[in-house]
């Protein structure tokens, strides 16, 4: 199975460990991200950092549309 981590560029954006589920695409990873502050936060999605570990190897994706 495979194990996701997410960073972001910015220190001082928290990130739960991700969940990951099977999804018709591939796989889906899901976390909580929050401000150390407890403040809002608006997320530069070009800083976000998602590399995926599984048996076949490592994936390293940097940056994100959302969706």
């Amino acid at each position: 199975s495979e194990v996701a981590v997410i960073e972001t560029a910015d220190p001082e954006v928290w990130v739960s460990e991700p969940v990951v589920s099977p999804s018709a695409a591939g796989i889906t990873a899901v976390a909580d991200l929050a401000h150390v502050s407890g403040a809002p936060i608006a997320l530069d999605r070009s800083g976000v950092r998602l590399t995926v570990i599984g048996p076949a190897g490592a994936v390293d994706i940097q940056g994100c549309t959302g969706g």
